[in-house]
């Protein structure tokens, strides 16, 4: 995975408690994460990550320190797009775009 941005659901997210540093984790890899809402955690990997049988799992701690488990839940797959149609809009952009995931 060249880098990517990865969103993480769950319930009752907060930062506002003492030392709270939302981080991510994907095998070696940690980023920081941003708090979206009370329901969405953003992690960005914008320098990229390698993805492999022991590194496919996302862990997201709330104190840098206190990962989540790697469970069945927690497991990442990367996909590649075959085709995205249309394959050209309007520089303005705001053309929908389809992808087929093969």
């Amino acid at each position: 995975m060249t880098g990517g941005k990865i969103k993480l659901s769950g319930n009752y997210f907060r930062s506002d408690f003492y030392g709270a540093s939302l981080t991510c984790k994907i095998g070696n890899t940690v980023v920081p994460g941003e708090l979206l809402n009370a329901s969405f955690i953003g992690c960005n990997f914008q320098n990229g990550i390698e993805i492999n049988e022991k590194n496919n799992y996302v862990q997201l701690a709330l104190n840098n320190v206190s990962y989540t488990p790697k469970t069945p839940t927690s497991k990442i797959s990367v996909f590649d797009a075959d085709k995205i149609r249309p394959s050209m809009g309007i520089v303005q952009g705001g053309t929908p775009v389809n992808f087929l995931v093969l």
